[in-house]
């Protein structure tokens, strides 16, 4: 199921005034969410030094600049919507 369809889902629940998640639930699904997350920036953080310490010149350090750029402004949208999916599933707690 893609994020659009569970968040729909979770919308309908809201709205239903129905718990969407019991807390034990949620707060397990929103700790590995988060985890997840973390692991993700960690691993860029790693390719972005590695990359950092082979650069030769400050080209190459440009280069391996903008790549980590690229990705954090890819990634901000997905990471908002994740806050904004959570925010509405406790909205009503």
């Amino acid at each position: 199921m893609n994020k659009i369809t569970l968040f729909l889902v979770a919308s309908v629940f809201a709205v239903a005034g129905k718990p969407v998640f019991s807390a034990e639930e949620s707060f397990d699904k929103r700790k590995a969410e988060v985890l997840s997350q973390l692991d993700q920036r960690i691993q860029k953080l790693q390719e972005n030094r590695t990359c950092m310490a082979a650069a030769g010149n400050r080209g190459a350090l440009n280069k391996c600049h903008e790549t980590m750029k690229t990705w954090r402004e890819g990634n901000k949208h997905e990471m908002m919507e994740s806050k904004h999916t959570h925010m509405e599933e406790h909205s009503g707690t």
